[in-house]
């Protein structure tokens, strides 16, 4: 199957605009928390900003609150990170960075319109912030281990027989994923040619639940006789059967 991509304007989605806005709002603010953890993982201390005047008094035990300590300003951690972990951010990062926090600044402060961010743009963004910090990590794996981590998609209590829809959710949201980026950001993010022919996972078909009848054609032709699935990232090798 050919997923060609897509090179239209984004659509909505069927997604209100304020959603959009959240989603830009809440990556800003991950990859703040995200850096702050990276500083935190030196010490905690070194993210207290402000003159020692200025900090919170202490209580009757002569103990201070540290969430009522004023910490770094977003537009600081970059450069306290570089200066102060051994795992520093990319100069490109910075300025990935840097615009994300002046768009949120514009949709707390001024006026959300003025933020043109389609939903295509929202993906390009997570896509991108995750691909500068975890350059060697698949999206895939990342997105499951999140979505386990929810118990959204397990059916712990057996409503509906208690099967796992978590992977009809991965596979799901990477067909959709795929259909919205073009081909270069295809190849990108999830190591995929849209050029190539493509074979149905028999992984993700021992996968998927009894509520989904796709049969996802996610695995594709590496170097020699081996094929990978995006998806559930399983490898098989051809036999030697198999034309060249």
């Amino acid at each position: 199957m050919e997923r060609k991509p897509h090179r239209s304007p984004p659509q909505n989605l069927g997604r209100p605009l304020n959603t959009k806005y959240n989603a830009v709002s809440l990556l800003q603010q991950s990859l703040e928390i995200f850096l702050k953890a990276r500083i935190a993982e030196v010490s905690p201390f070194l993210l207290i900003a402000g003159e020692p005047h200025t900090w919170p008094k202490p209580d009757k035990e002569g103990n201070i609150d540290f969430s009522n300590l004023r910490t770094l300003d977003a537009v600081n951690l970059c450069a306290a990170v570089n200066r102060v972990s051994a795992t520093t951010v990319s100069a490109q990062f910075v300025e990935f960075y840097d615009r994300l926090r002046r768009e949120r600044n514009v949709i707390a402060h001024l006026s959300p319109s003025e933020v043109e961010e389609g939903a295509t743009s929202v993906l390009m963004d997570i896509l991108t912030a995750f691909k500068y910090l975890f350059p060697t990590e698949p999206w895939a794996r990342f997105r499951n281990s999140y979505l386990e981590s929810t118990g959204q998609y397990t059916d712990e209590e057996n409503h509906y027989g208690g099967e796992s829809m978590l992977h009809d959710q991965l596979t799901h949201e990477i067909d959709t994923a795929l259909g919205q980026l073009d081909a270069a950001d295809q190849k990108k993010f999830f190591d995929y040619d849209f050029k190539k022919e493509t074979f149905a996972c028999p992984k993700c078909f021992a996968l998927r639940s009894s509520w989904s009848d796709r049969e996802w054609d996610f695995c594709q032709r590496r170097r020699g006789r081996k094929i990978v699935c995006i998806a559930c990232l399983s490898s098989f090798t051809l036999p030697d059967t198999w034309p060249h």
